[in-house]
């Protein structure tokens, strides 16, 4: 079976901060492209997936990521300004805000 794991995202104008919501995943493949995210892990004997197409361009090679708790990743944007949303084709169940790190990068960067 096929699940989805949540997708937590917030951004500042030059980069994008991704959490996966799957920790000590095995199997990870991780495609991230310019236009786009690929992820598919296993854990517990399930498979988690998912894609979607960015809103805007990324710059992919730069990308970052750390695996703490939860899978993160940093990606910069390819122009530095605020995004409306992470995806560029329609609302995605799984994709949520990550409230906390908005009302964090709010605070820095409104001095």
């Amino acid at each position: 079976m096929t699940l989805t794991p949540t997708l937590l995202w917030a951004q500042t104008k030059d980069d994008l901060y991704l959490t996966v919501e799957l920790s000590k995943p095995s199997d990870l493949k991780v495609d991230l492209t310019d236009e786009a995210f690929k992820f598919y892990a296993k854990k517990d004997g399930n498979v988690y997936e998912f894609d979607f197409k960015f809103f805007k361009p990324v710059k992919s090679s730069d990308y970052k990521t750390k695996d703490q708790r939860f899978l993160e990743f940093k990606v910069p944007k390819s122009e530095p300004e605020s995004w409306t949303t992470l995806n560029s084709c329609g609302k995605k169940h799984y994709i949520k805000c990550n409230w906390d790190k908005w009302y964090l990068f709010l605070h820095i960067f409104s001095d």
